[in-house]
């Protein structure tokens, strides 16, 4: 009887969770794989990302060569956070907007005036005889 009971005590815990696959590296880590959605409308370019349970004071998004960086390191127990996104060159890298709400970061640019659709106009001009 006393050999079934340390028997299953022991299947008991043998069959218990690796720890790895409950930890917070294994979590953050996958985080670098969140999908990534982009919106291009007429006159601008968003780009969601999401970041749960990162707050503001945690993210850093900076702007430079057509390049978007957005990084947060959460403490020293959890890796760091990194994406590097291109910009396509029709789009204004200094007018970068970044709103974060309820997990997801949206970080917006408008098109350059040179890049958007030039309307010309036209003219009627009447015949004469």
């Amino acid at each position: 009887m006393l050999r079934n009971i340390s028997l299953l005590r022991g299947q008991l815990f043998d069959n218990t969770p690796n720890p790895t696959y409950l930890s917070a590296d294994k979590f953050w880590s996958n985080i670098q794989n969140y999908p990534i959605k982009y919106q291009e409308h007429d006159d601008e370019l968003s780009i969601e990302l999401l970041v749960p349970g990162i707050t503001m004071e945690e993210l850093s998004v900076t702007t430079k060569d057509n390049t978007l960086k957005i990084e947060s390191t959460k403490d020293e127990i959890i890796s760091d956070f990194r994406k590097v996104i291109n910009i396509p060159s029709t789009y204004d890298i200094s007018t970068a907007d970044a709103l974060l709400l309820n997990g997801i970061l949206t970080v917006s640019f408008q098109k350059l005036k040179s890049a958007l659709p030039n309307k010309v106009k036209i003219r009627n001009k009447q015949i004469t005889k």
